[in-house]
């Protein structure tokens, strides 16, 4: 039985060129050159300002947007007894869809001869 003891081989490694450190013999050290480090600072900034921005347009959006809809509800009584007419008859149309089809299945079930 091998093992792991095949991923010792060096040779295995060849062509993935960005690896380094043990068992292959290039040096994984970070560049020393300080442009290098103003980079990184540079797009973690940008990255932080970016999630700063996202998280507060989160937060004043989902308050705006969740009055929106329930202001215009609570103050406009034709929209409110539109809009739960529709919830009222949407879920009666989901209970008569399940029901008709769990008859369906029923006969279906019954002509098969199938017995549980």
């Amino acid at each position: 039985m091998q093992g792991f003891s095949t991923f010792s081989d060096p040779s295995i490694y060849e062509a993935n060129l960005g690896l380094c450190g043990l068992p292959l013999l290039a040096n994984c050290t970070p560049p020393n050159d300080q442009n290098h480090k103003d980079d990184q600072d540079d797009e973690e900034d940008e990255d932080d300002r970016y999630m700063s921005r996202f998280f507060i347009s989160m937060g004043m959006g989902f308050p705006v947007g969740f009055w929106a809809i329930c202001g215009s509800l609570a103050l406009n009584k034709s929209w409110r007894h539109a809009y739960f007419r529709f919830i009222d008859e949407t879920i009666d149309w989901l209970h008569v869809f399940i029901i008709v089809n769990m008859v369906h299945l029923k006969r279906k079930i019954k002509r098969v001869g199938f017995h549980g």
